[in-house]
């Protein structure tokens, strides 16, 4: 199957850095990661000075791992701590965001009245039928009309822990460039549109690091 590559670049520090930055700025490089999220900031700034990090794959790796274990964990406190961080991503379509990242994202997703007004109703929706999550997904390229579609799959599914764990899949997916040092992760998306369906086989990640 053919696919097409799709990258994004962030302005941060050199990963090995992060771990002797401040408080304040060890959250600032969440928040370009990530969301804007105290709880994430609780529960990662630790976690990013203890450990020395030699790329942002790695990073955001570690990350991933430990919003994993909240969605693994039969605490109905840690379910609730992991959905305060995931519920920090705007939603689709939404016009005021906080971080480059997501208004990058949004800027993709414009069109006419009809089909904004069609997505915040799929928000809403969404948002019902699993209080508490936003939907989360890795834009990159798809049109609105094929985010939509993808919404009404997950939708009808109703798998709220499988939300939760493609919410984390699209928060940790990212590419990162600094100065003298650039890690580029590249996302395969297949050409074909045979089907809708949204699932591991979709997309497939490349790492790739220089220095």
């Amino acid at each position: 199957m053919k696919h097409i590559y799709d990258v994004e670049v962030l302005p941060l520090p050199a990963p090995s850095a992060v771990s002797s930055l401040p408080t304040e700025e060890r959250a600032k490089v969440l928040d370009l990661l990530f969301e804007p999220s105290t709880q994430l900031h609780t529960l990662s700034v630790p976690l990013l000075h203890s450990e020395t990090f030699s790329t942002y794959p790695d990073l955001i790796a570690a990350v991933g791992a430990q919003l994993s274990a909240l969605a693994d964990s039969p605490s109905t406190s840690d379910a609730k701590w992991l959905e305060d961080i995931l519920s920090s991503h705007p939603r689709l379509g939404a016009k005021k965001v906080e971080s480059e990242q997501s208004a990058a994202e949004q800027a993709q997703l414009k069109g006419s009245a009809e089909e904004a007004a069609a997505l915040q109703k799929l928000n809403e929706e969404y948002e019902v039928k699993f209080p508490g999550l936003r939907y989360v997904v890795f834009v990159n390229g798809r049109s609105r009309q094929e985010v939509m579609k993808d919404m009404r799959t997950r939708i009808d599914g109703g798998d709220l822990s499988g939300e939760r764990i493609a919410a984390i899949r699209a928060m940790s997916t990212q590419e990162v460039t600094i100065p003298k040092h650039t890690v580029l992760v590249f996302f395969a998306r297949p050409v074909s549109d045979n089907n809708n369906k949204h699932d591991d086989e979709d997309f497939e990640e490349c790492l790739l690091a220089s220095s």
